[in-house]
């Protein structure tokens, strides 16, 4: 059985089409009490970001984190940030000798290989005014994709040792309920300077790609809100709100 911190839930599957679409389905079905952990042995309908694939290798962490707020979808946003730090606190944890670093929006890298990703959605539930956010993670342990536009990585191959799924799950759900514990404490001000002191290519050169262009410049910052500011060429500031960016 996989220990959460108090006052969590988790639910273990064998196989489910998304951990993300199990969440919505037992929300919208009242069968959600409190802040629930899901995760999947297998998923046969794996998603990332912009209806993106993502693919579902066994051994490797695939889970979601369900939770019911009345916070505005601003703020609701910024968990992908505090998720990502939890991620990587979870992966420090797991193997010290591993330096986890952060890549905009919701990425976490080792030596510049993506391990991880992180969907955030958010679905109406029965209550009024509430929202049900649904936190996917998905966490390379055992395996990686070898055909992604960007080089990928898993936790076993860089620290040469096998991690479990429901291990990585026990301490991301315990590295998660403290940084959400400071957030809700502190603000997204403090989350951002911590995402900041991790974030891979800070004041360096990168690209973004947008659905109508491409910007290249240099990657200044975050602001308040969590978007990308980009500082072009020109001097000129881009702030972007979504978007994938390069090195």
């Amino acid at each position: 059985m996989v220990q959460v911190p108090e006052g969590y839930n988790c639910l273990v599957y064998d196989e489910v089409d998304s951990t993300n679409s199990q969440a919505k389905r037992l929300s919208q079905e009242g069968k959600l009490s409190g802040p629930t952990w899901i995760r999947a042995n297998r998923q046969t309908a794996g998603r990332g970001r912009q209806g993106r694939t993502w693919q579902s290798a066994s051994g490797n962490l695939m889970c979601s984190l369900a939770m019911n707020s009345r916070c505005a979808p601003a703020e609701l946003a910024q968990l992908s940030f505090v998720t990502a730090l939890a991620v990587r606190d979870a992966i420090a944890n797991i193997a010290p000798e591993l330096n986890a670093e952060l890549k905009w929006p919701n990425d976490v890298l080792l030596e510049g290989a993506k391990v991880s990703g992180i969907l955030l959605e958010s679905f109406p539930t029965p209550q009024p005014q509430e929202t049900c956010l649904v936190i996917g993670i998905g966490v390379n342990l055992a395996d990686f994709p070898k055909d992604t536009p960007y080089p990928a990585t898993s936790v076993g191959e860089r620290a040469g040792k096998t991690v479990d799924p429901d291990t990585m799950l026990e301490h991301l759900s315990f590295a998660f309920a403290k940084r959400h514990e400071n957030w809700m404490l502190q603000g997204f001000s403090a989350v951002r300077q911590d995402w900041l002191a991790h974030a891979w290519n800070w004041r360096k050169p990168i690209r973004v790609r947008l659905p109508s262009e491409e910007l290249h410049g240099t990657f200044a910052d975050i602001d308040e809100a969590g978007a990308l500011i980009l500082q072009l060429p020109n001097g000129a500031i881009r702030t972007i709100t979504a978007g994938d960016v390069f090195f």
